[in-house]
């Protein structure tokens, strides 16, 4: 049933398609979200709409204490001052909004779904004011893009429920019942998950693929084996731990890395990557469908679609090159050799590394 006209947030949350007045403006409800993290923390938000103003109600739960009310409206980041023009490795420690100084309060993670199924990561930044009345937001994209907000806690009672605008009614009270339920079930089974495994630190794989490498050469070069042989070993041996790496960042990558090797390695077998068009079109078009695939983890685990986006060609290329180098190659085998076979491979990699950038950039504008 809908609630009563003027009933308050006490006692009903509001629906998408229904009204409700906030400081002398009438808001519509236009969409509806949920976001949650590893703590046990959870925002249930709708986005409302006021002639030309977007703004955010959210509904903070947490085992344990009472609900708290949030409204928050979308501003402009040319507002903001001290505010840089794309994430940096840490935020700022103080911003200014309206002649107000905000100080850095603390970064928040969690998983943020619109839809059921859709859900992406999503990281924040806050700050507050010195009487902390009033709080700034700034969400960090995927491709360190900016959006702010600003906002402060409110009362229940502060907000006046009315009827659907939309005349929705049942329809809206049974997909805002799925969503709920469907969400509450996923966030168990997450929560429960995060109980019973250790969280688990993202590293870049690429880091990790250097770090790698020495100890990888160390053992051939041991047993007395030259140069070429012990880097022979010692590369693709450090590009496939970088890998193991690259899976975490991008849960999935295991099995379409895996995929991604075993298919062009068949197609450069055949056709050189460089010298042959087939090669050629393979060497651009699966980073292409790699970093496609890897869309939904950008926003977590960026380096690890693009490292398996290099990777899919690079490590091909580079077993094609090793083999030429030791069986056509004539001896003595020299530095300009072996950079002559193994050039290919970085090149694909590093063409790989762009056109993956590419792929995922144009996505995440296309998606705003």
């Amino acid at each position: 049933m809908p609630p009563a006209p003027g009933s308050g947030l006490d006692r009903a949350d509001p629906r998408v398609g229904q009204t409700f007045s906030f400081e002398g403006r009438d808001w519509e409800v236009t969409d509806h979200s949920s976001y949650w993290d590893d703590e046990g923390y959870r925002v249930i938000e709708w986005c409302c709409e006021c002639d030309d103003t977007e703004a955010y109600l959210l509904k903070e739960v947490r085992e344990g204490e009472p609900d708290r009310w949030f409204f928050t409206r979308s501003i402009p980041r040319q507002g903001v001052g001290d505010l840089p023009a794309a994430a940096g490795a840490t935020p700022p420690p103080a911003l200014t909004y309206e002649g107000r100084t905000y100080r850095f309060a603390e970064t928040t993670e969690g998983t943020y779904e619109e839809d059921p199924g859709d859900r992406e990561q999503k990281t924040t930044w806050e700050y507050w004011d010195d009487g902390r009345r009033h709080n700034l937001a700034v969400e960090v994209g995927a491709d360190g893009d900016l959006d702010c907000y600003h906002g402060a806690y409110i009362e229940p009672g502060q907000i006046t429920l009315a009827g659907d605008s939309a005349g929705s009614g049942a329809r809206e009270d049974r997909e805002n019942a799925t969503l709920a339920a469907g969400s509450a079930v996923r966030e168990a089974v997450a929560a429960y998950r995060a109980k019973r495994q250790p969280a688990v630190r993202i590293i870049n794989p690429f880091l990790a693929a250097v770090a790698a490498l020495p100890f990888m050469y160390v053992a051939p070069f041991f047993f007395g084996r030259p140069l070429d042989e012990s880097l022979a070993v010692a590369v693709p041996l450090a590009l496939l731990i970088g890998w193991a790496y690259a899976r975490v960042g991008a849960p999935g990558g295991g099995r379409v890395g895996l995929l991604g090797l075993l298919l062009v390695g068949l197609v450069f077998w055949k056709f050189h990557p460089l010298t042959n068009p087939v090669g050629v079109a393979t060497m651009v078009g699966a980073p292409a469908v790699v970093a496609g695939w890897g869309r939904r983890h950008a926003a977590r685990g960026r380096r690890a679609v693009v490292y398996l986006a290099a990777l899919v060609v690079g490590l091909p290329a580079l077993g094609l090159g090793f083999y030429y180098y030791f069986t056509f190659a004539p001896g003595p085998h020299g530095l300009d050799q072996l950079a002559l076979a193994l050039g290919p491979a970085v090149f694909a990699a590093l063409a790989a590394m762009l056109i993956s950038l590419v792929v995922l950039s144009g996505a995440e504008s296309g998606s705003r």
